[in-house]
């Protein structure tokens, strides 16, 4: 197989993808962190923020210090000229404090929200790529890894202003207590270096139960996403109780991992705050005494425990350093993982010419076949006519109807003379040149949580098809017609409404060619018999119906069994097959 890299039309892809601008995905945790941060012009944004942030750490630590200026230069002397300038100088450090926090929070907020963005942007391009199959990745993981993981990931910003900051805060106090008395200074640089040793040992379990957390969630939502997508074949099958115990599994393991994390994040927070109280109280008793024995003033330990007292919340938030690294890299590496998958679609042979195929003036090129050739079943291969106007019926079992959707739809790699168009191989098209082409409309298709003329994914509404659907005897019972709601998944819309509303954005879709599978197997008989009718009067593009059902079978010009293939071909309104 060929990776996407040396794919010809498309000089921009590598074998992960590329952004928007030809830029290679994110493949490593690392590059995706920086990605949801630095990445699109964010990093200038982020710098002004933990400025900001930083401005605001530092006039906060200065508040204590501010204060014991006040008592040795005005309160205890009684000075009042020196209280006013005193209390103006600590109202300029709270209007700076409340400034710098305001504005940097709000930058830091915009990284945060853009960054997550990003990263929704660049997965969804990515599971939408047609070169990407996806395999092995449900919708509830998707789901998981797009909400969560995203937003883990893009909030590295806050931990590096939080840690700027802390750092900040921490150095200003350092210092203060070095002017006042070097002993305190040193002594809270070196409990600081210790606590920061001792916490980063002890976060280390962090980032495997981080990544335990993140996994189990993201199993719970796809089991979750399963059962309630298919709660109506459960409930046909008698299948509720096995799948809620499956659910139950589920969900008890993503407790269970989410309450691992949170003991350890509790266990690690205890200890952070019992030593750095432990901290506090010795540089309290230790300013005390010093005071009592005259070598600092009552300002200064006013000074020294206000310090104190402050400097806990930075100590913490540093001692999380290691923990919030370890859990953004392990949550990043989910996303990553997903970003360096293969494209694994894109077959084409290096050197193959870009494809021109697909309009409908194509099928009268002088030498070009005007087919679709399928040769996955029992060794044969089919020819359907695809002359404009023609109607090709196939039967098949549910299996060979299956398989035949997934050629046609390219959601797995193909085999050369699995399946051509117009004389052109597949795999030589590409799955994007596959989907111009051909329009595969599944009859369990997805139906969106919007209104009805959203849902035909059109620009222009044409009634000719809407009758052609049977949607207009659907939109006259709606209370706003195609402006009308119908729900997530189409709810509000009985079983034969929602097929009909399929049919109806299959009929408005532009590609040449027109696959319909089962388009009437949850409606009644008479509905079925008007639609059949109205299909059989189109006589457009090429039409091939996929069906075991009499009325549509009656209207096409040729039939294909796939179940029972003979040497042969279908041409017209001749059915053969031809080894």
């Amino acid at each position: 197989m060929v990776s996407t890299l040396s794919a010809p039309t498309d000089p921009g892809r590598e074998v992960g993808g590329t952004v928007p601008g030809g830029h290679a995905f994110p493949t490593t945790p690392g590059q995706t962190l920086i990605h949801g941060s630095f990445g699109e012009g964010r990093g200038q944004r982020l710098a002004v923020a933990a400025g900001c942030r930083m401005l605001h750490q530092v006039t906060e630590a200065l508040v204590p210090v501010a204060i014991g200026v006040t008592v040795d230069q005005a309160i205890a002397p009684g000075n009042p000229g020196a209280l006013l300038w005193c209390l103006a100088g600590i109202t300029l450090l709270f209007m700076v404090l409340t400034f710098s926090w305001r504005i940097g929070t709000r930058l830091n907020t915009s990284v945060f929200s853009h960054g997550e963005h990003s990263l929704r942007q660049l997965l969804v391009g990515k599971v939408l790529d047609p070169l990407h199959s996806g395999a092995g990745r449900g919708p509830g993981r998707l789901l998981s890894i797009s909400t969560s993981d995203t937003r883990h990931t893009a909030g590295l910003s806050w931990v590096v202003t939080e840690q700027l900051s802390a750092f900040a805060a921490l150095l200003t106090a350092a210092v203060a207590l070095v002017l006042i008395s070097w002993q305190l200074g040193a002594t809270v640089l070196l409990a600081t270096a210790a606590f920061m040793l001792l916490m980063h040992l002890v976060t280390t379990p962090l980032e495997r139960r981080a990544v335990q957390q993140q996994a189990a969630a993201a199993e719970s939502a796809h089991v979750a996403s399963d059962l309630v997508t298919g709660l109506r074949v459960l409930k046909g099958i008698g299948a509720v109780d096995g799948a809620a115990r499956r659910y139950r599994a589920a969900s008890r393991s993503s407790l269970e991992a989410a309450l691992s994390m949170a003991r350890a994040k509790a266990l690690f927070t205890g200890v952070s705050l019992a030593l750095s109280g432990t901290f506090l109280a010795a540089i309290a008793c230790l300013a005390s005494t010093m005071a009592a024995n005259g070598t600092i003033t009552v300002g200064q330990l006013v000074t020294v425990v206000g310090l104190a007292q402050f400097i806990k919340d930075p100590m913490t938030a540093l001692a999380f350093l290691g923990a919030e690294i370890r859990e953004k890299r392990a949550v990043a590496g989910r996303l990553s993982g997903l970003f360096a998958e293969e494209n694994d679609l894109d077959q084409r042979v290096p050197g193959t010419p870009a494809p021109h195929l697909g309009m409908p003036d194509v099928d009268r090129t002088p030498g070009v076949a005007r087919g679709l050739s399928v040769a996955p079943f029992a060794g044969s291969r089919f020819v359907m006519n695809l002359d404009v106007g023609s109607i090709t019926g196939v039967t098949a079992s549910p299996a060979n109807a299956r398989r035949l959707i997934e050629l046609l739809t390219y959601q797995r790699p193909l085999t050369r003379g699995e399946l051509s168009l117009h004389g052109r191989d597949a795999t030589d098209l590409g799955p994007e040149e596959v989907a111009r082409m051909v329009f595969v409309s599944d009859h369990d298709g997805a139906v969106f949580s919007a209104s009805v003329r959203d849902n035909l994914a059109t620009d222009t509404v044409d009634t000719a098809l809407l009758a052609a659907s049977g949607l207009d005897e659907v939109l006259r019972r709606l209370p706003a017609g195609l402006d009308s709601r119908i729900g997530e998944h189409g709810r509000t819309l009985s079983g034969g409404q929602r097929q009909r509303l399929l049919l109806g954005r299959a009929l408005h879709q532009p590609q040449p060619v027109l696959v319909l599978h089962e388009p009437t197997s949850a409606v009644d008989s008479v509905t079925e018999a008007r639609i059949a009718e109205s299909l059989g009067r189109l006589r457009g593009r090429p039409l091939i119906l996929i069906t075991g059902s009499p009325a549509l079978l009656g209207i096409c010009d040729s039939v294909v069994d796939l179940d029972a293939p003979q040497p042969g071909n279908v041409h017209g309104s001749e059915a053969s097959n031809a080894p």
